[in-house]
């Protein structure tokens, strides 16, 4: 009697990725919304040295993020195009996600 042990699945590449950016672009949402809600000056986000941080901290993230489903769409077996096209929206995230991985399928039709 010999236990088989199952391999755990590899986390694909790019996820980390696109979990940390979008955990990064949502608490820095937050706080730009607390220092420069409705009622202040909106002006003020750009002037002040804490809304060019909070700013600068959001580009990063959605870069981060893109950069993520680039890789992400890559480790599934699609072209880097659909990645970097499906990471423009919320719900494009999702369809990534929904994607099959044809690198399974690949692998799967040559047995």
């Amino acid at each position: 009697m010999t236990a088989t042990a199952t391999k755990p699945k590899p986390s694909r590449s790019g996820s980390a990725m696109i979990i940390g950016g979008f955990v990064v672009s949502v608490i820095l949402a937050i706080v730009r919304m607390v220092l420069f809600g409705p009622g202040r000056d909106s002006s003020a986000s750009l002037e002040t040295s804490a809304g060019l941080i909070v700013n600068l901290g959001l580009l990063v993230g959605f870069i981060v993020v893109m950069v993520g489903c680039i890789k992400y769409s890559g480790s599934k077996g699609y072209s880097k195009w659909v990645g970097f096209l499906l990471s423009l929206g919320v719900p494009s995230l999702i369809a990534l996600l929904i994607l099959p991985d044809l690198k399974s399928v690949d692998s799967n039709d040559k047995e």
